[in-house]
């Protein structure tokens, strides 16, 4: 069984790797015509999102499970800094979501 700091460690990089290939794209009010956008690509990032999500909840679960044997105050830092990555996730998600409509809507 992975430690506390393997599986947090595996959670970081995950979350680092996605948002630091995930380039900076404009707000949905930015969008204009001479603005293009691929939305197959942003399709793709969201799923990638989606994919490190799944991953993460995988860890929480495995966290949880090692979570029993561990000291207690472990536990609720690991907890809070999954939640934390997911929620920016979340945010990602919705963005590029919104983005992606903006794109159809200007098209």
């Amino acid at each position: 069984m992975r430690t506390y700091e393997e599986i947090i460690k595996q959670a970081q990089e995950s979350y680092s790797r996605f948002f630091r290939n995930v380039k900076e794209l404009p707000s949905a009010d930015e969008f204009g015509e001479d603005v293009v956008l691929n939305t197959t690509k942003i399709k793709n990032i969201i799923a990638q999102a989606e994919g490190h999500m799944e991953a993460l909840k995988a860890m929480k679960k495995e966290l949880e499970t090692s979570a029993k044997d561990a000291m207690a105050e472990i536990y609720p830092e690991a907890h809070k800094q999954i939640d934390d990555m997911s929620k920016s996730y979340e945010d990602a998600i919705e963005d590029l979501t919104a983005k992606m409509i903006a794109l159809k809507n200007n098209a």
